[in-house]
């Protein structure tokens, strides 16, 4: 055996050997040919000598293929690959032209027309730069030089070793230069002079084999009858993709307005868990977003195919969960809500409609419309489905599809450019119109009316299609006068920017749009309406509740409304979502002082409404998603390790698995402080957490389940409009429940400082009895040793002081209660209640009396215990806890609140507590009736007889520590 091994070794050996040695030769004989070929050509000097009749020219000592061109002067570059074919071309920045930047263009799937790489960010953020979207990589001591500019110094400066006569494609062959050779082509614009004697040239570039030493290529200039070689390797980045060349960018740097608050800012943060089902035969659940591959049939009278501009297929999204069952959405909802995945056996069609085409009149002249009505194309039934199966009669259906021509004011017919179509609400019709009305009833599906329906329509505002539409302005960007000096408030005369949206028939439009008014006597009624309303505000944004809305108009259209057509072929996918997270900043003069210290507040609308959130837990990520470094100065964004594909879009969504989490957030920009004279030293909400700023930005990120075996994650950001590969570490939050990650673990979410009272109900057999606790809150200050009130002390000395909130606890029993010190000493006193300060006879701890620092330790019991976790739903929908007796009821009132919030603690187990939590009228008691209940998590058994246990041991005169446990009653 071991010889046969040293005989296998011996003969691999041999034939690396021989393998390597017949590499080398066919080097050095191709280098020796090639050397034969071109010849030394100055007699042994390192630079072949070059023909400027061609254009060649000497750069740094060596030889370039034409004159050298800076990247200044690179106006357009385009480059064809073997699969790829994208480029670069120079736009201003500038109005004015002083500044200029490269964008990108790229062609996908086979288009011949470009795609330009123009991310909505561009568009709105103020702070945008251009350059930032391309990749840059290290380049030694020389640090980061984007790739685009090593592409620039390879077709500008053509550095060549050696030149090959070719004189025809076949000589081109060897060196991967031949047509049939599919050759890399690069064609490249600049320009050269200055002023009037500036004009533009261009060259062709072919890239063709690396050469065989491994570093430089083989390549053509124009038509030259050569092939040169470079052992430069700058055409390296040529053979790149367009995705290599941008920055895996997701988010922009956070608050670069004002460094001192990144990255806890934000107006909202939205965090969902998507569900995908794209198995063949699924039914689609209500409420999902559906993907599906449609035909888009749009009407066209130009256009010579019926009529219609026929799309080619391509996915299509809709969202179920936004849509009403009613008009036109149902439509959607019943063509795709319970349909199976798969190919559809029969096609489904949804149309809606566009009022787009506005009536021409004035309020003293109206325009006669004549509508020939040639044929009904499909019917809509008040279900939403539509049938276009020829012979089926309109009968009691009231919206159809028609095909018409139309003749207005006498004009002739427009037939030359085809067949209109339309849908038409039959009960738009006038009742002068009734025999009209009724032929189009008795009609039927497919069958040409030889054009003896016609529909006359005298327009007015009555009978018109009204679309009314609402403007409503979200924010106010600038405010100037004439001198162009900014302005506090808005005034007459003032030059006003702003962002607004609309709301057509109660739909509030998706997207913002911004414009610019002078208020002056020369506005138009529209400008004027919008002027008066946003009269007096301040630059920022607008709270929701703020917003101004304003009465615009009615727009009158035509009765017959455009439409687009989807021509539903397969149902490929759908996806359904669970809101995990939703929370934005809340200042400090507006934070809930139930949820004590947290700079975060809790805006969702399901079950943990009324969790307090863990601050840490959404800093953690803000300062991912706002790409904050440890030091939280230096805001970068969130960036990825590479972009792997431009433009999302649903099939992009599905091929990376990116409706596996949505996440959407808003990054304020344009920050300004505003500091409170009034803020005490030793506050330990801090001068700067209130704040104004101008707008904002809005980001979507799509991202992928981690991949196990590479560790990473793909990232989709619908503001870059980029997917990128990012290293999965800090996202593990992601497969984290609510309770467990974002949940603040403490049962009681307040300070101290803001309750007003706490009433405590024990149902206990052997332990019982009901207590109200009032707290009376004295403002003292801390100053050298003693406590003062703030009169008491100079402004000199109150500037030194601490705040100190001192409390008198009267506690009050109710009913039938448990014999205790309290109760005896009520008794002895014929009292029906007392202070803590009366019943610990007075005595300090501290600065505290014995009562109230007895008493704040047991808030501190109340404070630190925490969540132990969620209940199962098996646990949730058992007989345990629907049948579970109430163990105990806690009520915390909060100062200055209308309502308070009530824990109520169940026994499921031996070891476990359920907890739920409600709001309640603080006048009645009542539940209020959309306050939120949380009853899914519990806490220990232990936990809650420390609870318990504390205040009972308080009402036995007896001290208390938070931090003991104590024994089982």
């Amino acid at each position: 055996m071991i010889a046969v091994k040293k005989k296998m070794k011996k003969s691999l050996l041999i034939i690396i050997l021989a393998a390597s040695l017949a590499v080398l030769t066919v080097a050095a004989v191709l280098l020796n040919a090639f050397t034969k070929a071109q010849g030394s050509g100055d007699g042994g000097s390192n630079t072949p000598v070059v023909d400027t009749l061609l254009g060649e020219d000497i750069y740094g000592g060596k030889a370039i293929a034409f004159t050298r061109v800076s990247e200044a002067q690179i106006q357009y570059i385009d480059v064809v690959g073997r699969e790829s074919r994208y480029g670069f071309t120079r736009v201003p920045i500038k109005d004015d032209g002083s500044d200029t930047c490269f964008k990108l263009h790229y062609y996908e799937d086979g288009s011949i027309t470009p795609i330009v790489y123009l991310p909505e960010i561009a568009v709105q953020d103020p702070y945008f730069e251009y350059e930032s979207l391309y990749a840059k990589e290290q380049q030694d001591s020389f640090g980061e030089i984007y790739k685009l500019t090593y592409l620039c110094t390879a077709l500008g400066t053509t550095y060549f070793d050696e030149k090959i006569s070719t004189p025809t494609n076949e000589d081109k062959a060897p060196y991967g230069l031949a047509p049939s050779d599919n050759p890399l082509i690069i064609n490249f614009t600049y320009t050269v002079g200055e002023g009037e004697n500036k004009k533009t040239e261009s060259h062709k570039i072919q890239v063709g084999d690396a050469l065989i030493t491994g570093s430089g290529y083989y390549f053509t200039v124009d038509d030259r009858p050569y092939v040169y070689s470079t052992s430069n390797s700058y055409f390296n980045y040529a053979f790149l993709n367009c995705y290599d060349y941008i920055n895996p960018i997701l988010t922009a740097a956070g608050l670069s307005g004002d460094k001192s608050f990144e990255p806890y800012l934000t107006t909202g943060f939205h965090q969902w868990l998507n569900t995908m089902y794209d198995t063949e035969g699924t039914v689609v659940l209500p409420g999902s977003e559906v993907t599906v591959n449609a035909t888009i049939w749009q009407p066209k009278p130009e256009n010579e195919d019926g009529g219609y501009l026929v799309g080619e297929e391509k996915y299509e999204s809709f969202d179920l969960s936004v849509l009403e069952r009613e008009g036109f959405d149902l439509n959607i909802l019943s063509a795709l809500e319970y349909e199976k995945i798969g190919e559809l056996e029969t096609e489904v069609w949804i149309t809606l409609p566009v009022y787009s085409r506005e009536v021409d009149f004035t309020e003293k002249t109206t325009n006669k419309y004549t509508y020939q009505i040639l044929a009904v194309e499909s019917v809509i039934t008040p279900e939403g489905k539509e049938i276009y199966t020829p012979g089926t009669p309109v009968g009691e259906n009231d919206i159809v599809k028609v095909v018409y021509h139309i003749d207005k004011e006498g004009t002739e017919a427009i037939e030359e450019y085809g067949d209109y179509h339309a849908i038409l609400k039959i009960s738009d019709i006038p009742d002068s119109q009734s025999e009209a009305k009724q032929r189009l009833k008795n009609a039927k599906v497919g069958d040409y009316t030889a054009g003896d329906i016609f529909l006359e329509m005298n327009y007015t505002k009555e009978n018109t299609v009204k679309r009314h539409i609402d403007t409503v302005v979200t924010e106010i960007l600038a405010i100037s006068d004439s001198d162009n000096k900014e302005l506090k408030t808005i005034i007459e005369g003032a030059r006003v920017a702003y962002r607004y949206t609309l709301i057509v028939d109660g739909v509030r439009a998706e997207g913002f749009d911004e414009a610019v008014i002078v208020i002056n006597d020369e506005l138009d009624e529209y400008d004027r309406a919008i002027a008066d309303a946003i009269m007096g505000l301040e630059k920022g944004r607008l709270d929701k509740d703020k917003e101004v809305v304003i009465d615009s108009y009615t727009a009158y259209c035509e009765i017959m409304a455009d439409f687009t057509t989807y021509k539903v072929n397969a149902v490929k996918y759908f996806t359904t979502s669970e809101n995990v997270v939703s929370f934005k900043f809340e200042q400090a003069s507006k934070r809930n002082p139930y949820y004590g210290d947290s700079l975060y507040t809790n805006i969702m609308t399901n079950q943990y409404s009324m969790y307090g959130l863990n601050s840490s837990a959404c800093e953690s990520i803000l300062r991912l998603f706002g790409g904050a470094e440890t030091n939280a100065t230096n805001s970068t964004g969130l960036i990825g390790t590479k972009t792997i594909d431009i433009g999302i879009t649903p099939e992009k969504l599905y091929k990376y698995g990116l409706y596996a989490h949505k996440i959407y957030f808003e990054i304020p920009r344009g920050i300004e402080t505003v500091v409170y004279s009034d803020v005490t030293l030793g506050d330990y909400l801090s001068a700067l957490d209130d704040y104004t700023y101008y707008s904002t930005l809005g980001f979507t990120l799509y991202i992928s389940d981690e991949n196990p075996k590479t560790g990473t994650r793909y990232i989709a950001s619908d503001m870059y409009d980029v997917i990128a590969e990012i290293d999965a570490k800090n996202f593990k939050f992601l497969e984290e429940s609510f309770v467990e990650f974002y949940a603040r673990r403490n049962l009681v979410l307040t300070n101290i400082s803001n309750i007003s009272d706490i009433d405590i109900e024990v149902s206990f057999d052997d332990l019982y009895g009901s207590y109200s606790n009032e707290l009376e809150h004295v403002k003292l200050y801390a100053y050298d040793g003693r406590l003062y009130l703030a009169n008491q002390l100079t402004a000199e000395e109150l500037a030194k002081a601490s705040p100190y909130d001192m409390i008198n606890v009267m506690v009050t029993p109710y009913g039938d209660c448990i014999t205790t010190e309290f109760s005896k000493f009520l008794e002895d006193n014929n009292i029906d209640r007392a202070t803590l300060y009366e019943f610990f006879d007075k005595k300090t701890v501290e600065l505290d009396t014995l009562g109230t620092y007895n008493f704040k330790e047991f808030v501190g019991v109340l404070f630190f215990i925490h969540y132990e976790g969620s209940l199962s739903e098996e646990e949730q929908t058992s007989e345990a806890a629907n049948n579970a007796k109430i163990l105990a009821k806690l009520k915390v009132g909060i100062i200055n609140s209308a309502k308070d919030y009530v824990y109520e603690f169940y026994r499921i187990a031996d070891s476990r507590v359920m907890v739920k939590i409600y709001e309640a009228d603080v006048v009645t008691g009542e539940k209020l009736s959309d306050g939120k209940v949380v009853s899914d998590f519990y806490i220990s058994m232990h936990s809650f007889k420390k609870l318990i246990g504390t205040y009972f041991e308080m009402l036995n005169k007896n001290n208390i520590d938070a931090e003991i446990p104590y024994p089982e009653f």
